[in-house]
């Protein structure tokens, strides 16, 4: 039958094999799953990436725009990218800390101070991996060590990105 599915590996139908089908499908996923669209690059290689990456830029998807300007060799403006997500990231983090507390209305029970307490370490902690990527930035400007060490970090810290325990709750 035609039902447009592979059987190949990779469970890439093949009607995406095509560089034009994998522009309209980026162009989807920007829309519509934007968490989609990494994984989906990840698994297909013939596509216009100068072409893909506008639409990610457009759509404001950061991780993939800096995934293909790694594909491009662009280690840098990948590590830039990166950099502002992470930073972004820290930013919420710290206004839903700020929110908690301020919804908590400072309670003195012990529990809020335990979760203060927990919450400036998770700040501090993101704070020493962002000042740890500066070095490695500037001492390696244009060669290929940046890469390993950027590579897939925002993915990581978004998968970290605390929405928050229930309030009162949580064991820090």
């Amino acid at each position: 039958g035609g039902d447009g599915d592979g059987g190949g590996g990779g469970g890439v139908p093949r009607l995406l094999s095509r560089p034009a089908a994998i522009e309209a499908y980026v162009q989807l996923l920007c829309a519509f799953r934007p968490s989609g669209i990494l994984p989906f690059l990840e698994s297909v290689e013939h596509y216009d990436v100068r072409r893909v990456m506008a639409h990610c830029r457009a759509a404001g998807v950061a991780h993939a725009e800096a995934f293909l300007h790694e594909r491009l060799g662009e280690p840098e403006a990948a590590a830039a990218l990166y950099l502002k997500e992470a930073e972004r990231t820290a930013e919420r983090l710290e206004h839903d800390v700020l929110l908690r507390t301020s919804l908590l209305g400072g309670a003195a029970d012990s529990g809020s101070v335990a979760g203060g307490a927990a919450d400036a370490a998770r700040r501090q902690r993101w704070a020493s991996w962002l000042a740890s990527l500066a070095p490695r930035l500037s001492t390696a400007r244009g060669s290929a060590e940046v890469r390993p060490d950027c590579v897939g970090a925002p993915r990581t810290l978004r998968a970290e990105t605390p929405r928050g325990p229930p309030l009162g709750g949580g064991d820090g």
